[in-house]
């Protein structure tokens, strides 16, 4: 259950190197591989892939899991585009309910694996169901980034300083020789976390070092503030409510 790097890593790791050894001795097995998205996400470029289309085009971000099968014999495995909806443990079968809208499936196991992940709150960084949803989150904000005069990054782990980094650089360019700072930015970049420190599990030498490459790119970092919720308006303005109860408008 899962076709994100774990459960596809497995997957392809039975069908070349153990099924192979179960045939040698007469045992049948065959391979389901179930999950709520028809493609991959390759969810390690999207913070590029997020703040222009000509960095990175959304398109490429994903592939067909059932692409990645072709070289296998097609009796000794199957794709299922759907979501498992319940599991029953003493009875050994999964429940799982088809993307089509078609009837509820039940599929009985030897061994079962639970790869399903874990999902960020953005679609634009993790699998939200199919990957059309991911794919029109992150033209979305293709599109705000566009023209965007303010923009607020909530998190300081590597996905929220690695998104920061992507957008500082996008608008405003890098510092100079001599300088610790853009010399004109062009969007005022700010990257909230609640910790005291970016990447928390790294050491603080490499903390501040992120730090400053994000000043580099003109990327303000507040710590000890959390988002605690937005809201976007018709013009296409949010506005972020944060822990210490202050209320920023971003684009």
């Amino acid at each position: 259950l899962g076709g994100s790097g774990a459960g596809l890593g497995i997957a392809h790791s039975f069908l070349k190197h153990i099924k192979s050894g179960l045939d040698k001795l007469n045992k049948s097995y065959h391979l389901y591989v179930v999950d709520s998205s028809s493609h991959f996400f390759w969810s390690t470029g999207s913070p590029r892939s997020m703040v222009s289309p000509t960095l990175l085009p959304a398109e490429k971000l994903f592939t067909p899991i059932a692409d990645g099968f072709k070289s296998y014999d097609p009796e000794s495995y199957t794709f299922i585009h759907g979501t498992a909806e319940s599991w029953d443990v003493e009875g050994r079968t999964v429940s799982i309910r088809l993307a089509d809208g078609g009837d509820i499936q039940t599929l009985p196991y030897y061994a079962l694996v639970l790869a399903t992940g874990l999902r960020t709150p953005s679609p634009a960084t993790s699998l939200h169901d199919d990957y059309t949803t991911s794919k029109a989150a992150i033209e979305d904000l293709n599109k705000k980034m566009a023209s965007a005069t303010s923009v607020v990054v909530s998190g300081g782990g590597p996905t929220g300083v690695e998104t920061a980094g992507e957008v500082g650089h996008f608008l405003n360019g890098s510092a100079g020789w001599f300088s610790s700072r853009p010399s004109n930015p062009k969007a005022k970049v700010t990257l909230v976390t609640k910790g005291d420190k970016l990447l928390p599990v790294l050491s603080e030498a490499r903390a501040l070092e992120a730090e400053a490459l994000l000043n580099g790119v003109g990327v303000d970092v507040v710590y000890g503030v959390s988002v605690i919720s937005s809201v976007t308006d018709a013009d296409g303005k949010t506005t972020v409510s944060l822990s210490n109860g202050e209320e920023w408008t971003a684009d």
